[in-house]
């Protein structure tokens, strides 16, 4: 199930990425982010950092922080250029890629998460009061 949250988390996610892409294509005068170095100098690894943080913090699915802070981009590219670019199909198999990497970075916060919590059970385990202690 789903929580508050998460919903919360994936929004400002998708915010995050949505306000690369916009910021980059107003800095550069480019219809697209990625016809611009800042993009892959910058844009892209912001949104794998992002999408570390959000495995990190939300361990359970980390496949949709990927997701999320590319999903919005394709959406605000057509919206700016007014139409359906003609190369479109090609956008979205770059958009898959760079959700891929992303999804990768997630699933690596996830892991150290779940890596801490691990060794903060085996601290607890081992530094637990026992009765014969009080």
């Amino acid at each position: 199930m789903v929580n508050n949250k998460e919903v919360q988390a994936f929004v400002v996610i998708a915010l995050v990425g949505l306000f690369i892409w916009l910021a980059i294509v107003f800095a550069s005068g480019q219809q697209d982010a990625w016809d611009d170095k800042a993009y892959f100098g910058i844009g892209i690894p912001v949104m794998l950092f992002t999408s570390a943080i959000g495995g990190f913090f939300f361990p359970k699915m980390p496949w949709r922080w990927g997701i999320a802070v590319v999903c919005l981009q394709p959406v605000v590219g057509v919206l700016v250029r007014g139409k359906i670019p003609r190369f479109f199909i090609v956008g979205l198999f770059i958009f898959g890629i760079v959700a891929a990497l992303c999804v990768g970075t997630a699933y690596l916060g996830s892991a150290i998460r779940r890596r801490l919590d691990t060794e903060d059970d085996r601290y607890e385990k081992r530094h637990k009061p026992t009765d014969s202690d009080m």
